[in-house]
């Protein structure tokens, strides 16, 4: 009887081994996919926030110089934007191209253009009060 048991064990381990080995090639794939997903997402939130930091800084530069009396272009605003961001970023050891970082940029510039020139507005609007009604 032991002799009967002890194959029926050795053969369950047998069959089990074989599938987890079968089976651990798919969880490696599947595992290596989310982690790097999820690296991508951290990478983009710090590009992100190096992005905004360069236009925070960018902006209060550009403050302080208009105070003193200075002009300050958007072109001199977009360099030091860019050149702050990027130090970030490489501090960060990511590597990303310089025109990404300026499209960013512009494209949080713009945002920000976009929600001064036309505020949220305070609710829905009626139609029925609309001029062509």
């Amino acid at each position: 009887m032991d002799i009967i048991l002890t194959d029926i064990i050795h053969t369950a381990f047998a069959i089990l081994s074989v599938l987890l080995a079968g089976l651990v090639p798919y969880a490696v794939v599947w595992l290596a996919k989310r982690l790097k997903i999820q690296v991508k997402a951290e990478q983009q939130n710090r590009i992100m926030g190096a992005v905004a930091d360069g236009v925070a800084l960018a902006e209060q530069v550009a403050q302080r110089r208009v105070k003193g009396g200075d002009t300050v272009t958007g072109d001199d605003k977009l360099k030091l934007a860019t050149q702050h961001a990027l130090a970030e970023i490489a501090g960060a050891g990511l590597s990303v191209a310089t025109d990404v970082v300026v499209d960013k940029i512009e494209a949080t510039l713009g945002h920000l253009k976009i929600q001064q020139t036309f505020p949220a507005s305070p609710g829905p609007v009626d139609p029925a009060a609309s001029p062509n009604g």
